[in-house]
């Protein structure tokens, strides 16, 4: 496997701004390869992505894979949580509205969610460059030694798979990008 990509990698995940961008392209990675034609995520699937994203972006060392582990694991989840966060009000979700569902609904409703990470995790590539806690690739030195970054994607792989490794390279450069932006 040649590298390795984290969505969820914040340099500094103590910055708003840093934070939020770390969010919004993750969730814009679910948006463009599993949502509907309009790129809009269902209500459940946005309400159980979001309620996960933060805790783990705010508390590095986290990847996509973890997201599973999060969602099915209440040991894993108040281990998380208790780390404090940002976002009370996704520990409100968590210890107060999803603790009071009843379990059928705790079993249901995540589904979307977990079928997609599901997906993720049965897949060996995906899961080598999703799995990985640090970036093997460094977007800002690229950039600033204005290098060219070529990525070998097999050609055995699905298009799915293909497209949603494509959006996660092309997601971690707009990040770089936007971030890059900010310091000019």
């Amino acid at each position: 496997y040649a590298f390795a990509i984290n969505p969820l990698y914040c340099d500094n995940p103590h910055d708003l701004r840093e934070r939020q961008l770390t969010f919004g392209q993750t969730w814009d990675v679910f948006a463009k390869v599993f949502a509907e034609e309009n790129e809009r995520l269902g209500i459940l699937l946005s309400k159980y992505l979001g309620n996960c994203l933060y805790p783990l972006i705010e508390h590095q060392g986290y990847t996509l894979y973890d997201l599973w582990y999060f969602l099915t694991s209440q040991s894993f989840r108040d281990f998380v949580l208790s780390k404090g966060t940002y976002h009370p009000e996704v520990v409100e979700f968590w210890h107060d509205a999803y603790e009071w569902m009843l379990p059928r609904h705790k079993k249901e409703e995540p589904q979307s969610l977990l079928n997609r990470i599901d997906a993720m995790r049965r897949n060996p590539y995906i899961k080598h460059v999703i799995g990985q806690t640090t970036p093997s690739i460094d977007f800002v030195k690229v950039m600033q030694t204005q290098k060219i970054v070529l990525l070998r994607m097999p050609p055995w792989q699905d298009s799915e798979s293909k497209a949603f490794i494509g959006t996660l390279v092309i997601s971690q450069l707009l990040k770089t990008i936007f971030l890059r932006a900010e310091v000019a």
